[in-house]
């Protein structure tokens, strides 16, 4: 969602949504062959736009990165009996696996990782801060 506001402010070049829908056809049509190829062109058409992006387009990711990790975390703490802020730590450090990923694949300016992977830790521990304090321990009590 807060990706698509992105974009709707800062919206991609014409390229990178022509190879996005190509891609999109490619998976709905199994084509393997046209993924990787749709693939490679898009990884460098978006290393390129990224060279160039304005700072508002690339804060509207980190912020889609910080926001995942933490509705995730308030998911996976208000679903867990018990030890809620570990499950929500743990979404944060499944989203940092996620970042390391995605800026490996483009070339991202230092500041996106670093600024996401450090956001999305704090914002999992913070949403499983908060469902901890809300909801009580669903625990059964130790028997006497």
């Amino acid at each position: 969602m807060i990706e698509g506001i992105g974009h709707a402010v800062y919206p991609p070049p014409a390229e990178i949504s022509q190879l996005a829908t190509q891609l999109t056809d490619a998976m709905a049509n199994e084509d393997q062959g046209a993924l990787v190829e749709i693939q490679s062109k898009l990884e460098v058409a978006m290393s390129a736009y990224l060279e160039t992006a304005p700072v508002g387009a690339m804060l509207f990711v980190v912020l889609a990165w910080i926001g995942s990790a933490f509705f995730g975390g308030l998911a996976a703490a208000a679903t867990a009996p018990v030890t809620r802020l570990p499950m929500a730590l743990f979404i944060g450090i499944i989203d940092v696996f996620g970042i390391m990923t995605v800026s490996l694949q483009f070339k991202h300016p230092v500041w996106m990782p670093v600024i996401g992977m450090v956001g999305a830790i704090l914002m999992s521990l913070l949403a499983g801060w908060l469902v901890s304090r809300r909801i009580r321990s669903t625990a059964p009590e130790p028997a006497a």
